[in-house]
């Protein structure tokens, strides 16, 4: 035997929708990767790399199952205070990750863009050439020096 299953999403505008569904409606503020989710089970916070699969999510709220009853023990500030080192520790690791990964990604654009730029001979027919943007202080400085040496073999001859 099946259920019956009903969701639907209306967007509002960029970053914020209603969902409606079998166990009512809930409001959804955030971005891909980043958002927070308010409805009749409590409020779900959803954080995630978009594009890879990985995302972690955290509830609070209406729960059920024996694995979500309510601890009736406190937690010792050491414990506290701990965990709260480690979740900084991680958030901390998470943002110098992304932030290597686009330092990566833009050298490699710079990288890829400094090699795709015009190529000015050394000297004719040599074969050789070195690959620099036209415009800077470098292709003004290796034009002068390519003219006075082809102004020295001029004169000799």
């Amino acid at each position: 035997m099946g259920n019956f299953r009903f969701y639907r999403r209306l967007r509002i505008f960029p970053g914020l929708s209603v969902n409606l569904s079998k166990s009512g409606p809930s409001l959804t503020v955030g971005v891909r990767g980043a958002h927070l989710t308010m409805g009749p089970r409590g409020v779900r916070r959803t954080l995630g790399i978009p594009g890879t699969g990985i995302y972690y999510t955290s509830q609070t709220g209406y729960h059920s199952g024996v694995h979500s009853a309510h601890v009736e023990t406190p937690i010792s500030p050491e414990q506290q205070q701990r965990a709260h080192g480690i979740g900084g520790c991680l958030v901390l690791a998470l943002i110098v990750g992304i932030a290597l990964i686009i330092g990566i990604a833009i050298g490699l654009g710079q990288s890829l863009k400094w090699t795709h730029q015009l190529k000015a001979p050394l000297r004719a027919g040599s074969g050789m050439s070195m690959k620099f943007p036209t415009g800077g202080r470098l292709h003004d400085t290796l034009t002068v020096l390519i003219k006075r040496d082809a102004q020295r073999k001029s004169q000799r001859q």
